[in-house]
């Protein structure tokens, strides 16, 4: 195997390429297709790039701390130092075997602690920009991780890891302030090279709402519930106000009855997840009314105050404005329990172009049969409307009614006017709010970075001196299974803390891997430097990442979490662009022959290595590559991977044919015209139609019993971003002694590519009309004029022609009036 370590210090940064690939965790598990798909599409990347002549930083490492690698240890009931050292050398050894061109001298490991040494320190830094606070908030918690997840790591109700229903409970932890770069982290998204699904997956994940705040006041108290509303056009419809189960603001104000209550109501919502809470509708929903009334600010009527599950406490200040009748979970709960629907905005009804009814359900309770119920009419300024009654909530834009002083006007309209009156009365205010929370980061676990504090005298957690770090995580815990509270805890001596002759209580809690992974790629060009995180000389030259690759399942963890991490670091001078990655790619999922996700539960799951012993890790690479485009779902075929196996053997009996070293210009003008062609689609990420593209000359060699050494160690070179094994033999059985992998990238030369006629059919009008006989390669403009010239085809050009469509060496369309 090549050796791939470049020399960064003295390449010219203009020609420094940094390919990355999102590193593994060491669970045990080993390399997995998925793997060997990404880390082969980074690979051909960083060969290509080599060979183009660039100094090219390809690393390699493990995310080794967190719940992954833990978890195994518990399940092989082994040490977790141990199985991770020990699945850190099978990894090594699998990613050897598909010869990947990693720089193995730049393996880094998160859990050593020459690395977390710098968690710590951005940890440490975050603490010193007022970007890190310890409160007790209710958190996500997984019943048998034992441990606090963050918002991210919990799909569809259940923990990402164990699978676990995951519950609501109040825990004191460490945040991030992530949301004080919410703006930033949406606003930059649309400059990046990113798939678009990406983009609007983090939009939606960070969630930015323009609206407004409003003040309820509760009568006879100092109490103001206070809630937030993108809809202030439909504030004169609200009929109740409703609070999260946790909001506490109005407790002093229940009666002992309700207290008792509220109580029962809120340790059955504890058991809920939040996802179950969104999802219960109709009869499912649940509430308790306070027993109390707030006053509408602006008719004065009083609204009751209600708990209900399905308001979540971190929307807003866990207190929404309930609108049933513009609302659909609003309309389900006024439904079941009885509570008033008022139409304030009317839908206009566009089926023909008169003035037309508007519907609405003006004094009327849900559940009533009104459908029947006759129109009436009243004026809106000048005009005459017309309403009828209807059961559904309408969620739409519209005309105003029933809202004093702004009937009429059109709801985009009056949420400006709304918001500019509430702010004259004092009792709102525009407001932005964002779905996206504070990142809770500590955990009850023991593998994880050490968080680096300590409580002084007065309980104020204090960082440790920069001096002193890494806090190094003792190794001799042997007990760690999961009990909901750090292992740390249990030590006899990490616990404790000297300074200045006395001793402290350490934060036993450790840090989620997440900010572990928020900044690996700072480390690798400067792996071994431990006085600092990176040197800005190699920051300069090496950064952003030129190319990275990784799953999308990561979007609204690590992708987003790592640009945050980084454009902190920016904004205090450490690196030199705003955002980690110039050019980020997903790969598609490598799915089993049944068209289903590969494991144990369909057992239809394959261990590549198994593959590059029966094929060879030439032919599983430039399968992978052929199996579709980056991005796309793959279904493992083995009839293509026989295919792509015997495609490689004919590649590799070329110099034995007994026509090798014979001269052929078809043959020569079609490598050369491959050159180009191999190469646009590398650039453009095109992997599976490059490796088509080789095949096809392969076929033209063959077809014309003829190839030379020169053009042959072409095909090598290539062939050698995919298949670099064979394309080192090619290299060598041309006469070449030196390293392929090395060799400059080939350059076509366009004197000898010779384009043969071909027979171009033309359509006019979307019929065949006849075919021009022209060189391959002709312009549009070029073959519209000889189509005007030619007296058959002519005829049938009447009119003014009003699009032509062109597919190169395909087909032309002329579409004339």
């Amino acid at each position: 195997m090549s050796t791939f370590s470049p020399d960064l210090l003295s390449a010219p940064a203009e020609k420094i390429f940094y390919a990355l690939t999102m590193f593994p965790y060491p669970s045990g598990v080993g390399l997995h297709a998925g793997h060997a798909s990404v880390f082969t599409i980074n690979d051909v990347i960083a060969r290509y790039k080599t060979m183009s002549g660039y100094t090219v930083l390809n690393p390699f490492g493990f995310d080794a701390f967190g719940l992954p690698t833990e978890n195994y240890a518990l399940q092989e009931n082994k040490l977790a130092r141990e199985v991770t050292d020990t699945n850190k050398a099978m990894f090594l050894d699998q990613v050897k075997a598909l010869n990947i061109s990693f720089d193995y001298e730049r393996v880094i490991d998160t859990s050593m602690p020459d690395y977390y040494k710098w968690t710590q320190w951005i940890f440490v830094k975050l603490m010193e920009a007022g970007l890190v606070y310890r409160d007790e908030k209710f958190v996500n918690r997984c019943p048998d991780c034992q441990t606090v997840l963050a918002n991210d790591q919990v799909v569809d109700g259940k923990c990402e890891r164990c699978k676990s229903e995951t519950f609501q409970k109040k825990h004191m932890q460490w945040f991030i302030k992530i949301t004080d770069y919410a703006d930033r982290l949406i606003e930059d998204l649309d400059s990046l090279d990113r798939p678009e699904e990406t983009k609007i997956t983090q939009k939606n994940w960070i969630g930015r709402s323009e609206g407004c705040e409003i003040d309820f006041t509760i009568p006879n108290s100092d109490t103001i519930l206070t809630v937030f509303t993108t809809r202030p056009d439909t504030l004169y419809g609200v009929t109740a106000v409703v609070l999260a189960p946790e909001n506490t603001l109005i407790d002093d104000l229940l009666s002992n009855d309700k207290k008792i209550e509220v109580q029962s109501y809120r340790e059955t919502t504890i058991a809920k997840t939040a996802v179950q809470r969104q999802q219960d509708a109709g009869e499912k929903k649940t509430g308790v009314f306070s027993g109390l009334y707030a006053l509408h600010p602006l008719t004065g009527d009083s609204v009751p105050v209600w708990f209900a599950d399905y308001v979540l406490m971190d929307y807003g200040s866990g207190a929404v404005m309930m609108v049933p009748a513009h609302d659909e979970r609003d309309r389900e709960f006024a439904q079941k329990f009885n509570i008033p629907v008022k139409q304030v905005i009317a839908q206009i009804d566009t089926e023909n172009n008169e003035q037309s009814p508007i519907r609405f359900n003006i004094g009327k309770k849900s559940g009533e049969d009104i459908s029947e119920g006759p129109a009436i009419y009243t004026n809106i300024g000048n005009d005459i409307w017309g309403f009828i009654y209807t059961k559904e909530s309408y969620t739409g834009t519209g005309v105003l009614i029933n809202s004093a002083q702004f009937d009429g006007m059109d709801s985009t309209e009056a949420k400006s006017a709304i918001i500019a009156h509430l702010e004259s009365l004092g009792c709102g205010k525009k407001k932005i709010t964002y779905r996206l929370r504070d990142r809770s980061v500590s955990r009850q676990r023991y593998r994880g970075s050490p968080i680096p504090v300590y409580y002084d005298e007065n309980n104020i957690p204090q960082p440790i001196p920069e001096s002193e770090l890494p806090v190094v995580l003792p190794l001799d815990v042997t007990d760690f299974k999961p009990k909901g509270k750090s292992p740390l805890e249990d030590h006899p001596t990490f616990k404790y803390y000297e300074k200045d002759g006395k001793t402290y209580l350490r934060e036993c809690d450790t840090l989620d891997t997440f900010m572990c992974s928020s900044f690996y790629f700072l480390r690798f060009p400067d792996t071994h430097n431990d006085e600092a995180l990176i040197r800005k000389e190699l920051a300069d030259k090496c950064l952003p990442v030129d190319f990275y690759s990784g799953g999308k399942e990561h979007s609204v963890g690590h992708l987003l979490y790592s640009r945050f991490i980084h454009k902190f670091l920016y904004d205090q001078g450490y690196v030199p662009s705003p955002e980690p990655f110039k050019k980020l790619v997903h790969q598609g999922m490598v799915l089993g022959a049944d068209g289903r996700k590969m494991g144990k539960r369909y057992n239809n799951g394959v261990d590549p290595l198994e593959i590059v012993e029966k094929y060879g890790s030439d032919a599983v690479r430039t399968y992978l590559m052929f199996m579709g485009p980056i991005e796309a779902d793959k279904v493992r075929n083995d009839n293509a991977l026989n295919g792509i196996k015997k495609f490689l053997d004919r590649v590799e009996k070329l110099p034995s044919n007994e026509w090798y070293n014979t001269h052929n210009d078809d043959v020569i003008a079609t490598i050369h015209d491959t050159i180009i062609k191999v190469t646009e689609d590398i650039e453009s990420y095109k992997f599976n139609t490059a490796v088509s593209k080789l095949m096809i000359a392969v076929n033209t060699i063959y077809d014309h019993k003829s190839i030379d050494a020169e053009h042959l160690a072409i095909i090598g070179q290539l062939l050698a971003p995919f298949a670099p094994i064979l394309a080192q033999q090619l290299w060598e059985q041309t006469g070449h002694v030196d390293d392929i992998a090395f060799s400059a990238w080939p350059v076509a030369d366009t004197n000898k590519i010779t384009l043969k006629p071909i027979n171009f059919p033309i359509q006019i009008n979307g019929k065949m009309r006849g075919t021009l006989t022209v060189p391959a390669g002709i312009s549009e403009q070029e073959l519209l004029g000889l189509v005007h010239a030619d007296e058959t085809l002519s005829k049938y050009l009447t009119g003014t022609t009003k699009k032509v469509i062109f597919v190169a060496d395909k087909i032309m369309n002329i579409i004339n009036n």
